[in-house]
């Protein structure tokens, strides 16, 4: 008889298996979901009052004498931990530098700008008055990729934070299908790097380097740590502090390389500044930008249902290509990473009488669709309701009429 292994049946039929699954550790991440997220429920309250009276669920240690059933579900939590991530509300109880608040392929905290950072700050400390998110403070303490990140879901300053399971498009809840391809996302990655693989890598492309032979001999003693660096830091109360004599060396080239520039720039004239496309562009001032799909669109809806109020339109429907946004819409509760345009849009819902909203095809409606290529092409900042439409959006209409 010819045995196959449990682990190749588990594997989808895409990659040779029977896309059998192994739900046991699945079933217990939801039992330890519920626990996370329905803190009042009869069974977390059990619970609490056993194992973690002084503690959230998600700091708890499984503690003496625990029974079968708190073992299995903490168990069930250590696959939690790999996908939720805080969803910002006011950000008064979420810190910065030790929550994961941000996604980038796996829920993380933000890769810290500067050397010296405060332990202690807060998300809320990163919202204006206003209720946004302060940009200038952003750039200053994080890296352009993360302030994209940040900017494309706007914080909810009337509610506090919650938690949400990342591997969910709508970010809603844990479900045992998203808890399995996590799982099984994650046996596939390789593992990370040692740190001497890292060394050895480095040291090998050292002498590919265009560059003079003292410092292709200088960098390979500073990775092999056999750099002399006692006598120059002795007077500085540094001694034997390699990484001491590396940060301040990049500091002293950062301010090289600036006055460099600078002096650059002062000897080119009439010359027109590059648009480096790959980084975050800031927009203009007044002028809104977002780098999400769905949090677009429901900004487009909150701006459209403004503009009809105050045209006083009572009975209205809303059609849009973006089947998530309307899905959003419609089931908010199960959107919560959007929780800051749909409170807004519901806000503003009850002052209509009747409001439909619907998904189309993006072929449905492409007199829109022109309008809004038209406002990137030619610049438009101006709505077409004060300012009236373009001289050939008159016959395109009539040819949509037509047809």
């Amino acid at each position: 008889m010819h045995w196959v292994s449990w682990e190749k049946m588990c594997k989808t039929r895409k990659e040779g298996g029977l896309g059998f699954r192994d739900i046991g550790e699945f079933l217990l991440a939801k039992q330890a979901w519920r626990l996370l997220t329905k803190p009042d429920s009869l069974l977390t309250r059990v619970y609490k009052a056993r194992y973690f009276k002084q503690k959230d669920f998600m700091n708890a240690v499984v503690g003496s004498r625990p029974s079968f059933a708190w073992r299995n579900i903490i168990h069930g939590r250590d696959l939690l931990e790999k996908g939720i991530m805080k969803n910002i509300g006011n950000g008064q109880s979420t810190s910065v530098w030790n929550d994961k608040w941000i996604f980038d392929k796996a829920p993380r905290r933000p890769f810290n700008k500067q050397s010296l950072f405060d332990l202690e700050l807060m998300v809320s400390n990163l919202i204006t008055h206003q209720g946004s998110w302060d940009h200038a403070l952003l750039s200053e303490l994080f890296f352009p990729p993360d302030v994209v990140r940040i900017m494309s879901y706007p914080p909810n300053i009337g509610l506090e934070h919650s938690y949400i399971w990342a591997y969910n498009r709508n970010g809603c809840c844990y479900t045992v299908k998203s808890g399995n391809w996590l799982i099984s996302h994650l046996k596939q990655q390789p593992p990370p790097p040692t740190h001497e693989q890292v060394t050895r890598c480095l040291k090998k492309k050292i002498w590919d380097l265009k560059t003079l032979p003292k410092i292709k001999m200088f960098l390979w003693r500073a990775l092999s740590g056999v750099l002399v660096v006692s006598t120059c830091l002795q007077a500085h109360g540094k001694q034997g502090d390699l990484v001491y004599l590396v940060t301040h060396a990049i500091e002293e080239a950062e301010v090289w390389n600036k006055l460099r520039d600078r002096q650059l720039q002062d000897n080119i004239t009439n010359s027109q500044p590059i648009r480096r496309e790959n980084r975050w562009i800031k927009p203009s001032l007044g002028v809104l930008k977002s780098s999400n799909r769905i949090a677009a669109e429901l900004r487009g809806i909150l701006w459209v249902l403004q503009s009809l109020r105050d045209l006083h339109l009572d009975n209205i429907e809303v059609w849009s290509d973006c089947g998530a946004a309307i899905e959003a819409i419609i089931d908010s509760s199960n959107w919560p990473r959007y929780s800051t345009y749909l409170d807004k849009i519901h806000r503003i819902i009850s002052s209509f009488s009747r409001v439909i909203f619907m998904a189309s095809s993006s072929k449905a409606n492409l007199i829109a669709r022109e309008i809004a290529l038209s406002v990137t092409r030619d610049g438009r900042t101006r709505s077409y309701l004060s300012r009236g439409g373009p001289v050939w959006l008159s016959s395109r209409i009539e040819e949509e009429k037509r047809r």
